[in-house]
């Protein structure tokens, strides 16, 4: 916007006496035209004084003025969190819009994670390793001196997938205890696997099959060479 005085309109010198104007701004001394494109919010204070120039005695006028800028509201635009795993590492970026400096927090990551932000951007990551497997209700909310906004996403950390470490059993011998363990892997830190053994076709006499412990025991009383199904989950 452009100031203006009444009277001669000729020959003025604008000029700041006191204050400032908002960071971006500047007047035009020649015209009184205040431009710009203001990179801080806030409110700001100055006074202008209008001044005839060359002529004796100095005739000039002053007026104080308020400019108020506000900021641009912080805005998540982050859609959506990925997946992981537990006891893998884990990064996902984070990123707000706004006006900085901005904070960002988070709140609900499961433990091993955090997350890393820096203010002056708006940009962040969550990093680290997470320790515990399920889906999480987290929040985000962002901050700046405008205003407050937040978004809440499911943020799912997967278990490990088990495998199988017995890739064959010992052999058995007709009228001979027989004992055997299936082992396996990929259980997470206080988890157990759990198992469903059986036969694929018809089962062997004398053997029994523990889904407790995944254990095959007994004493077969013929001979065969049999398969059987062991999902682990």
């Amino acid at each position: 916007f452009a100031l203006s005085v009444y009277g001669s309109k000729s020959n003025i010198i604008w000029q700041i006496v006191s204050g400032s104007l908002p960071d971006g701004l500047n007047l035009n001394e020649s015209t009184g035209k205040i431009s710009g494109k203001p990179t801080k919010a806030g409110e700001y204070n100055f006074t202008v004084r209008a001044e005839v120039e060359n002529v004796t005695p100095t005739l000039y006028d002053e007026r104080s003025y308020t400019i108020k800028i506000s900021g641009i509201a912080p805005k998540i635009s982050t859609s959506s969190l990925k997946k992981g795993t537990i006891n893998k590492d884990y990064s996902a970026a984070i990123k707000a819009t706004g006006a900085t400096p901005m904070t960002l927090e988070i709140s609900g990551l499961p433990e091993g994670l955090s997350l890393n932000y820096d203010s002056s951007n708006g940009k962040g990551t969550i990093i680290g390793t997470p320790t515990e497997c399920g889906i999480f209700s987290v929040k985000l909310t962002a901050s700046n001196e405008t205003n407050t906004t937040s978004r809440t996403f499911n943020l799912v950390i997967n278990n490990i997938k088990p495998s199988f470490t017995s890739l064959s059993l010992p052999d058995a011998t007709i009228g001979q205890s027989y004992s055997a363990i299936i082992q396996a892997s990929g259980a997470a830190k206080g988890d157990n696997l759990s198992f469903i053994l059986s036969w694929s076709g018809k089962s062997i006499n004398g053997f029994k099959l523990d889904n407790s412990d995944a254990s095959i025991t007994g004493e077969p009383v013929e001979t065969s060479g049999k398969n059987f199904n062991a999902p682990g989950t």
